[in-house]
């Protein structure tokens, strides 16, 4: 599969954002700022 939804995870895409309109935007980056930290707090953990 192609396109924003062959995985979301793989790139901190919320899977509420194909569930949500123009308004929820701050929210759906809110929600993506926090899977971003996450993936590289827990990268930058490996390298310890």
């Amino acid at each position: 599969m192609e396109g924003p939804k062959a995985d979301p995870a793989k790139d901190c895409i919320p899977e509420e954002t194909f569930h949500m309109d123009h308004n929820d935007y701050d929210r759906v980056l809110a929600l993506r700022r926090k899977r971003i930290s996450r993936k590289m707090r827990a990268y930058y953990e490996r390298l310890k």
